[in-house]
């Protein structure tokens, strides 16, 4: 194998499918951006409870790695998918593509996925040893089994909700802004 190979795990051009989980972050309508630069990527990341469909998507996933790894001369150092300190797993999908996106029953939506939606993701694994090495998960499609809200919580702070969303209103001879 090059020292810097990109391949099919399995050349099979194998597919899976996640289970149901909640898109925390989603770039689907347009590429992501970080510190203000265009990755050129289309991303979404899913965070999944524990439990019998995470473990077997997980192991899945493993076996695949393992399969890689032994084509290979060295360890493979990144992972899209991580634990998280409350027991939930985030995996991170990405792609050049824009991915389709499908409602419950299978019918095309926009290219939009709002933060809190409940999703699932069709994935094609691909293997590369550059940067450390490891298996990317390419974002293909989602099927939004739920719509989420897009919108933040109150991040555990304890706020009363008001009467009015009326935006705040000054006479602009008392304030600076």
């Amino acid at each position: 194998m090059k020292a810097d190979a990109q391949w099919n795990v399995d050349n099979k051009n194998t597919k899976l499918t996640t289970p149901k989980g909640v898109a925390a972050y989603a770039y689907v309508d347009k590429t992501e951006g970080i510190d203000g630069t265009d990755t050129g990527k289309y991303s979404l990341t899913l965070v999944m409870d524990p439990g019998p469909e995470t473990s077997k998507f997980v192991h899945k996933y493993q076996a695949l790695v393992a399969d890689a790894q032994s084509k290979v001369d060295k360890p493979f150092n990144n992972s899209p998918i991580k634990e998280n300190d409350d027991g939930t797993v985030s995996i991170r999908f990405k792609s050049k593509f824009q991915p389709s996106v499908l409602s419950p029953s299978l019918k095309p939506l926009p290219p939009e996925v709002p933060k809190g939606s409940v999703v699932r993701v069709g994935t094609k694994p691909f293997c590369y040893t550059a940067f450390g090495g490891g298996v990317s998960l390419y974002l293909n499609v989602i099927q939004m089994i739920e719509r989420g809200t897009g919108g933040g919580d109150s991040g555990g702070f304890e706020f009363e909700a008001e009467d009015s969303d009326t935006p705040f209103e000054t006479d602009d001879d008392d304030v600076d802004f």
